[in-house]
């Protein structure tokens, strides 16, 4: 099938199911093992390919990034299945705003010791790490409660070369007792009661739903931090219309808002 012809059919399947329009890349590089570049280059492609991976998602309703196995968060590939959730472009501010504070807080090629708790594929730690190791020393740890996702951050880890330390467990229990400079978490902050896409709910309920107010491992964190030696600042992504309520429980907080002016980072300097 002519080049174009693919294009439009994978352009028509995008609009047919409100997907983003980055996600014609994805599925070119999934499908046929190209960047849009390399592949337009080429006349004609085999559609039966195309058509296979449009049969399996109508069939089960699966997330394309399952499907395909992979994402990408901030210009690098990361494995992805149904062990985790799907990286979020919202997430590149929160990573965004601890370089900044990282950057503002301390001195070039200074030992710094990172907590990615909740890690799941290691998007937010990989991250940092990368887009810092030529300025600091990085002490990465990542933590999960999931063994399934902590495989997968491991994996990420490993292809990106990213040196780190893994700990299974419940948010900082297992390095409770470490000396921590920054933690940083993208918890479950879901409503066990919320109403989600079917898409949606494809992905892992551990790491979506945070309890009967959504909010619950915020403050279990922000408990841990205050137990933590030496962390000066604890940085994290909230659900939208949570921020005063977790003023209610701990009024030392600050509020960062995303490129829509949505609640999105809070921070907590000890």
């Amino acid at each position: 099938m002519q080049t174009n012809s693919i294009i439009s059919k994978i352009d028509a399947f995008i609009i047919k199911n409100n997907f983003p329009q980055s996600y014609r890349n994805l599925i070119i590089e999934g499908v046929y093992g190209h960047s849009l570049s390399s592949f337009l280059m080429v006349d004609k492609h085999n559609v039966t390919l195309l058509n296979d991976f449009i049969d399996e998602f109508n069939k089960t309703r699966q997330p394309i990034n399952y499907i395909l196995g992979f994402d990408y968060f901030m210009n690098n590939k990361y494995l992805v299945d149904s062990r985790v959730l799907i990286p979020r472009v919202e997430t590149e501010e929160l990573v965004n705003y601890v370089i900044k504070y990282i950057k503002k807080n301390f001195q070039k090629n200074e030992t710094i010791t990172i907590a990615d708790v909740c890690c799941g594929s290691g998007i937010i730690g990989c991250s940092i790490f990368l887009l810092l190791k030529d300025q600091y020393n990085i002490k990465l740890i990542f933590t999960d409660i999931s063994n399934d996702a902590l495989n997968v951050c491991k994996i990420n880890g490993e292809k990106l070369n990213v040196k780190a330390t893994y700990y299974e467990g419940d948010l900082l229990q297992p390095v409770i007792d470490k000396k921590i400079d920054l933690v940083v978490a993208n918890p479950p902050y879901i409503a066990d009661s919320s109403q989600l896409e079917d898409i949606v709910l494809k992905e892992p309920e551990i790491a979506l739903f945070g309890g009967v107010i959504g909010y619950e491992p915020y403050l279990k964190l922000m408990k841990q931090c205050d137990s933590i030696s030496n962390v000066k600042a604890f940085i994290f992504e909230i659900g939208d219309g949570q921020y005063e309520n977790l003023l209610d429980a701990e009024p030392n907080l600050n509020l960062i808002k995303d490129m829509f002016a949505r609640e999105r980072i809070v921070i907590k300097e000890y």
